[in-house]
């Protein structure tokens, strides 16, 4: 696979509002992958990105119990595709 570029957020808004004209243009460059507190895995595909958002249970305040469970399945999804990059 070839190398991929990784955004990790824990509000689907923020990838929406923020990230959509950045995920944009680096998606001409390499194949780019979004992790958000989200299950509606087109939210970005609805608005003309060919990007889908896989689920990571991170949430914004410190929880002991989701933020291992966040780091688990990052861990898990970054052995996998090995990014060239990661921005949270």
């Amino acid at each position: 696979m070839k190398s991929s570029i990784v955004f990790v957020a824990s509000s689907p808004l923020s990838v929406v509002a923020f990230l959509a004209p950045h995920i944009s243009v680096l998606e001409a460059l390499a194949p780019v992958r979004v992790f958000a507190n989200t299950k509606e895995t087109g939210l970005l595909k609805q608005r003309g990105l060919d990007v889908e958002i896989g689920f990571v249970p991170i949430v914004r305040p410190i929880s002991l119990w989701f933020d291992i469970w966040a780091l688990w399945v990052l861990f898990r999804q970054f052995r996998r595709i090995q990014p060239k990059a990661v921005h949270s």
